[in-house]
């Protein structure tokens, strides 16, 4: 009589292309099952417990209990009677633990661990660390030793075997990422490569919306260069510039602890010394030079950058992406007209006398034009003097 047979085929055949085969006979044990192919991948000694696991978690889904529970509520039900060993990724290590409540132990060890014991001391240490290295990271606005001490209060013992001057820790920078807003759109940098470089942008809101927008512009190009390569597929906000505006400043006045803030249209200033009647004021961020004079509340001077274009026979005066000709020179002064005025009418001014700069009106009726400050444009650092200030 013909023993009838079952053909198996491995179960990671469609993940990796494993053509591991094998026969036993319907109805047979383990023992008589024979391999006809060998695998090409190397055995799980976890697959057991993983299939259990999937199992329960099916079950879980299908009963009559979990209707009104979310998917994620069974899967941490079902995780809690799974668990592994805390130094899975540091040590490698694959110590399993089932939770069953049957046993009188309701433990049941699956698989052994590759190192010893954990001690005490050892948690309290790891724990110490683990709580320096996050207030470290999280960019509060206080300094190292501070918080190594306040933690050292509560892990005296562990203090005493890590000094300050050993322990290692870095505040988190957050990475520079220029942003470009077009038509109330704004993009991010996702990656910059090719010859000639290209800058290769995608939507801000591609993790909160799911939008593919993409764009692509050069990277020695103007914000007119942009080319959009994909749609998106939400509507444009108009706001958005006076959004991430207010949320830098939002942010660092959270963040800042003392001092006085003078908050404009366009930066944030920092209370320095009185000088004479006036208050001097200098840019939040150390590496700006930026400065300001306030009188009674009121911004009467400040320091600013202005650009001259020296590739033209007649010289342009660069200021705030707004282009400036001359309309009149005399002896100690010269009087800049918009470039734009005969073309828009723009009635925007400006005396320059020394290394000082009057607006004499900076009512533009048109938007700036932002590019990039080419080789050939000097830089030099002025003190703008307004007749009124916009404050934000």
């Amino acid at each position: 009589m013909q023993q009838t047979v079952s053909y198996l085929g491995c179960a990671e055949h469609k993940r990796s292309g494993c053509r591991g085969r094998a026969t036993i006979p319907v109805g047979g044990s383990l023992n008589m099952l024979k391999m006809t192919q060998p695998h090409n991948h190397p055995p799980d000694v976890n697959a057991e417990e993983k299939d259990a696991f999937v199992r329960e978690l099916k079950n879980a889904v299908r009963s009559h209990s979990m209707e009104k529970v979310t998917l994620k509520k069974v899967y941490e039900t079902v995780a809690e009677v799974y668990m592994r060993c805390c130094k899975y990724q540091s040590l490698g290590c694959r110590g399993r633990v089932i939770l069953n409540l049957d046993t009188p132990n309701r433990v049941v060890f699956t698989q052994p661990h590759n190192h010893p014991k954990v001690s005490i001391f050892d948690k309290r240490s790891e724990e110490f660390s683990a709580q320096l290295k996050f207030a470290c990271m999280s960019g509060i606005n206080l300094p190292i030793k501070t918080i190594y001490d306040d933690l050292a209060r509560v892990y005296p013992e562990v203090a005493k075997t890590k000094p300050f001057n050993s322990v290692e820790c870095k505040p988190k920078r957050k990475r520079n990422m220029p942003r470009y807003i077009v038509d109330g759109f704004v993009f991010h940098v996702n990656i910059t490569k090719g010859k000639p470089r290209m800058i290769y942008l995608r939507c801000m809101e591609y993790k909160r919306l799911g939008c593919h927008a993409r764009a692509v512009i050069p990277s020695e190009g103007s914000i007119h260069d942009i080319r959009l390569n994909t749609p998106h597929n939400h509507p444009p906000d108009f706001a958005a510039e006076e959004k991430i505006i207010f949320m830098r400043i939002f942010k660092f006045i959270r963040n800042s602890l003392t001092g006085d803030l003078l908050i404009t249209q366009d930066q944030v200033y920092k209370f320095v010394q009185m000088v004479k009647d006036k208050k001097l004021w200098k840019c939040y961020k150390s590496t700006c030079t930026a400065k300001c004079y306030t009188n009674d509340g009121k911004v009467v001077l400040r320091m600013g950058v202005i650009y001259f274009d020296r590739a033209h026979k007649y010289p342009k005066l660069i200021m705030n992406y707004y282009e400036y000709t001359i309309e009149r020179t005399s002896f100690e002064r010269t009087s800049w007209c918009c470039g734009l005025k005969k073309k828009l009418k723009c009635k925007a001014r400006l005396v320059t006398f020394g290394s000082t700069v009057k607006v004499m009106n900076d009512n533009h009726t048109h938007e700036p034009k932002y590019y990039t400050i080419r080789d050939h444009v000097v830089s030099q650092v002025v003190n703008i003097i307004k007749h009124y200030y916009k404050w934000y």
